[in-house]
C-alpha cells in the first residue's frame, strides 16, 4: 500500500438484495495492521465487480464508512443491481476483487461476495489478506410466516408484515361501515343525521385504510450505530417510537393482551395480541411491534434480544 507494507484483514462482504431500500448496497469490514488516514481510504479503496461475460472490471467507491474497534466498515453500492427489475438479468460474480487504487491499482485480495440468494462459496483469499467468516441471513429457516431477518454488519433488521388473518374481515368492516353509515345519512332526509353518519363514515374510511396498510406496510425493527429504532415502510402511519441507545434497554418481554368487540346478538368476540416491548433502565416501558401470534411474537423477542447482545 504506497511505500508501506500493511496487513489487511477483510471480512463480511455481503451484497443486499431482499431490502428495496438497501438493494445494491455491498457491506464489508476492513482492519489495517497499521493506522491509515481516512482521506486516503476513501479515495484509494475501491471494489471491483469482474464478469467473465462482458470481459470488463466495474469499480464501485465508498458511499458510507466507520470506524469502529473491529475495524473500519464501509458501504458501497452496486447501481446496476438496483437498476434492473430482477435479479436474473445481473451477472453476480462469486468472488469480488478490493483494490488500491493509487494510480497502480494495488489488489489487496480476492474474497467471496455473499449474496442473498447465492450459495456460500469458500474461497481463498489472497496471502497479504485474510478473510474473516461472514455473518449474512435473509431468511431464518425456522423463521415464522411475515418474518424476514436480515444481518449486516452495521445493521441488524427484523422485517415484519402487517398482513394476517384478519385482513380481509378490516377490509369488508371498513367498506361496510362506510357505505352503511352513508346510506342511512342520505335515506334519512335528515341533516343533522347526515352530518352524523358522515362523522360515522370517517370512521369507516380510517378502518378501511388500516386494511389497506395491512396489506402494504411492514415494521422494521432496526438496530444500527448502538440504536434501536423502529419503522414503518410502505403506507403513511403514526409512529410515536424514538431511537432509543442500546445500552439504556434493560430486558425485552412479551406481554399477552385480550380483546373483546360486541357481536349480534347478544355476543361478544374475543381475540388476543402478544405484545413485544422493552423495559429501559428508567423502568419505562416501550412498545416495539404487536402480533396475533404468541410464536411469531416469542421469536421476535428471542431475535431481538440475541442482536442487542450481540
Amino acid at each position: 500500500m504506497d511505500d508501506r507494507y500493511i496487513d489487511v484483514t477483510v471480512s463480511n462482504i455481503v451484497l443486499c438484495l431482499s431490502d428495496d431500500e438497501f438493494q445494491g448496497n455491498i457491506d464489508f469490514t476492513v482492519l489495517f495492521s497499521e493506522p491509515v488516514p481516512e482521506g486516503e481510504l476513501l479515495s484509494c479503496l475501491q471494489l471491483r465487480i469482474h464478469s467473465d461475460e462482458h470481459r470488463h472490471a466495474e469499480a464501485l467507491e465508498i458511499i458510507g464508512s466507520l470506524e469502529t474497534e473491529n475495524g473500519w466498515e464501509f458501504t458501497m453500492h452496486w447501481a446496476a443491481i438496483s437498476e434492473n427489475e430482477t435479479k436474473s438479468k445481473i451477472e453476480i460474480p462469486k468472488q469480488v476483487e478490493l483494490v488500491w487504487e493509487n494510480g497502480t491499482g494495488q489488489s489487496i485480495g480476492w474474497f467471496p461476495l455473499n449474496a442473498g440468494d447465492l450459495p456460500d462459496t469458500p474461497a481463498d483469499p489472497s496471502p497479504s489478506a485474510s478473510l474473516g467468516s461472514v455473518s449474512r441471513e435473509k431468511i431464518v429457516d425456522d423463521c415464522p410466516k411475515g418474518l424476514f431477518i436480515e444481518e449486516l454488519p452495521r445493521r441488524k433488521t427484523i422485517y415484519m408484515k402487517w398482513f394476517d388473518r384478519d385482513t380481509p374481515f378490516t377490509l369488508v368492516s371498513g367498506i361496510l361501515f362506510t357505505a352503511g353509515s352513508l346510506a342511512m345519512g342520505w335515506y334519512s332526509g335528515h341533516r343533522e343525521m347526515v352530518i352524523v353518519m358522515m362523522a360515522f363514515g370517517l370512521v369507516g374510511i380510517l378502518i378501511f385504510y388500516f386494511g389497506i396498510c395491512k396489506l402494504f406496510n411492514k415494521t422494521c425493527i432496526v438496530i444500527e450505530n448502538s440504536q434501536l429504532n423502529v419503522t414503518y415502510r410502505g403506507l403513511p402511519w403514526p409512529n410515536r417510537f424514538r431511537p432509543l441507545p442500546v445500552a439504556s434497554i434493560r430486558d425485552v418481554s412479551t406481554r399477552k393482551r385480550t380483546h373483546r368487540s360486541k357481536q349480534e346478538p347478544g355476543g361478544t368476540r374475543t381475540s388476543y395480541s402478544y405484545v413485544v416491548e422493552i423495559s429501559t433502565q428508567t423502568k419505562e416501558r416501550l412498545k416495539v411491534v404487536s402480533h396475533s401470534s404468541s410464536e411469531t411474537a416469542l421469536f421476535i423477542k428471542n431475535k431481538l434480544e440475541q442482536f442487542l447482545e450481540s
